[in-house]
C-alpha cells in the first residue's frame, strides 16, 4: 500500500522538479522515497552546492522543500558499488531487493523498473498513479500485509476497533499476524516502542486470554523493549459535553506517521469476503489522533492494562 521509489538525486537542483516530486510523496500519498543510498541526502545537497546556475531564490525555495523531505523516506538495507554511478547502482539493487520503481532521466539499459522523469504523469503506469485505497480479502495474512509498509517504519502503533476480542476467532488469527507485520523486516532507524489496542469497554475482562492467545508474538516484543497496552473506551453520555459524544465504531490503525481505515474490521472474515481499506489523509488522521491518542481524548477510559508474553 505504501510503494518505495528511488529517484536520482540530481533531481533536485531544479525549483519544478523538487516542488513535482515532494509533493508526490508522503504516507498520505501511498508512495516515499527510498533513501539510497544511506547518504542519499548528503548527495542531493552536494549537488545543490555544486549547481553554480542556480538562482539563490530557488536554491531557498529548495532547501526549505527538503528540510522537510525526511518524513517522505524510508529507510533500506542495501548494497552499494562505489566504482559504478547511481542509476546502474539501482538496477542492481532492485534486481535483489525491488523498488516500485527507479526515477531516472532516462532509461539508458531499458530496465524495467525505470520512470523516466519527462514521461512522468498520473496515468504512465500504475505503480506511479496515487492509489491509496484497496479491496484486500479478509483473511489474517492480507489484513495484516497491507498494513506492513506503514507498521514497519512506524514506532508507536495504535490498532483501534470497537469489537477486538481474544474469545473470537477472526481476532484469534488476525492479530498475531498485525504483530508480527510490526515485527519482521524493520530497519533498526525504526525502533518499534508502543503499541496500544484500543476497543469498547465491556464489564468482563479479557486481559488473561489476550496475553494467553498472543503469549508468543508479546514475548518476541516485550524482548525488544516494546510496551503493549489495552484501553477499553467508554462512550461519553451526550448530556455530559456541550458538544455532544462521537461513537466508538470505526476502525484504524494508527501510528505517529500515518493511518489506515478499515471498513470492516480488523478480524479475520469468512471465505470469500473482501475489505476496503484506505490511507487517511493528513487532517483525518491529525482529528482521529488526537480523538484516541491526545491529552484530552473524546472517551472515557474504562480499563487499561499492560500485557506481557510468557515463556
Amino acid at each position: 500500500m505504501i510503494l518505495e521509489f528511488a529517484i536520482e538525486p540530481e533531481f533536485f537542483t531544479s525549483w519544478e522538479r523538487c516542488r513535482y516530486l515532494t509533493e508526490k510523496f508522503g504516507v498520505s500519498k501511498g508512495k516515499l522515497i527510498s533513501r539510497y543510498p544511506k547518504r542519499w541526502l548528503k548527495m542531493v545537497y552536494a549537488n545543490l552546492e555544486q549547481d553554480k546556475d542556480l538562482g539563490e531564490m530557488d536554491r531557498k525555495r529548495i532547501e526549505e522543500k527538503l528540510s522537510g523531505i525526511k518524513e517522505q523516506m524510508l529507510y533500506r538495507h542495501h548494497d552499494w558499488n562505489q566504482s559504478i554511478d547511481w542509476m546502474m547502482n539501482a538496477e542492481r539493487e532492485t534486481d535483489l531487493r525491488p523498488f516500485d520503481g527507479i526515477i531516472g532521466a532516462d532509461n539508458p539499459r531499458s530496465h524495467p523498473h525505470v520512470f523516466v522523469f519527462d514521461d512522468l504523469d498520473e496515468n504512465c503506469r500504475s505503480e506511479w498513479g496515487m492509489k491509496t485505497e484497496y479491496t484486500v480479502e479478509r483473511t489474517a495474512r492480507d489484513l495484516a500485509s497491507i498494513a506492513a509498509p506503514l507498521l514497519r517504519i512506524s514506532q508507536h502503533v495504535v490498532f483501534i476497533d470497537p469489537h477486538i476480542d481474544p474469545y473470537k476467532k477472526g481476532y484469534v488469527e488476525s492479530l498475531p499476524k498485525f504483530l508480527e507485520a510490526c515485527i519482521i523486516g524493520r530497519h533498526n532507524k525504526y525502533p518499534l516502542k508502543i503499541i496500544e489496542f484500543i476497543s469498547r469497554y465491556k464489564v468482563m475482562s479479557f486481559e488473561e486470554e489476550f496475553r494467553r492467545q498472543l503469549g508468543r508474538e508479546l514475548q518476541e516484543l516485550n524482548s525488544m523493549g516494546v510496551v503493549v497496552t489495552v484501553k477499553r473506551f467508554k462512550i461519553r453520555q451526550k448530556e455530559e459535553s456541550p458538544r455532544g459524544a462521537d461513537g466508538l465504531h470505526n476502525r484504524y490503525i494508527l501510528t505517529e506517521r500515518g493511518g489506515l481505515n478499515y471498513r470492516w474490521g480488523l478480524d479475520a472474515g469468512g471465505k470469500g469476503e473482501t475489505d476496503d481499506v484506505s490511507l487517511l489523509n493528513p487532517a483525518t488522521w491529525d482529528k482521529r489522533w488526537k480523538e484516541y491518542i491526545g491529552d484530552n481524548p473524546v472517551f472515557d477510559l474504562g480499563e487499561k492494562f499492560e500485557v506481557r508474553g510468557t515463556a
